[in-house]
């Protein structure tokens, strides 16, 4: 799904794909949200951190992961 992405956007021209998630210095606070993998699924598939963010009305700091679109 996230390469037919990728490739539909290059299309567009759209330089970068990015996601939100919670950062690796926040303790995963439930034990159904594990944040360590989702953070791990979202590397593998060639995405980097880029910045870190207090949100309003998060209660965990967020981290901006960015992928290339070729």
């Amino acid at each position: 799904l996230v390469e037919r992405c990728v490739s539909d956007l290059a299309g567009a021209g759209v330089q970068f794909l990015s996601v939100l998630t919670v950062v690796e210095s926040e303790p995963d606070w439930r034990e159904t949200d594990n944040y360590a993998d989702t953070r791990a699924f979202y590397r593998a598939l060639g995405f980097l951190p880029l910045r870190e963010l207090a949100l309003e009305g998060w209660d965990e700091r967020a981290v901006i992961l960015v992928r290339p679109v070729p």
